[in-house]
């Protein structure tokens, strides 16, 4: 469920347009594990050119990676 109070205290993956209204986000949230998570929210528009989910979801697993080299 979106709760934006509690969406603005994690790490969210967006991708938007070039006027910046976002299209799509993933919303991450931390596991008890260092450097793990999963997602919750997987939302996009309708009618978005395909592949869009499948970068939103490799930016997602970017992230983690760039987490664990960060240690």
């Amino acid at each position: 469920m979106f709760v934006e109070k509690e969406i603005k205290q994690q790490v969210v993956i967006t991708v938007g347009t070039h006027e910046e209204k976002i299209i799509a986000f993933l919303n991450i949230i931390p596991d008890f594990t260092k450097n793990e998570g999963t997602y919750d929210l997987l939302r996009k528009q309708k009618m978005l050119p395909m592949g869009i989910m499948d970068y939103i979801s490799l930016n997602y697993l970017k992230y983690f990676k760039s987490q664990d080299s960060n240690t």
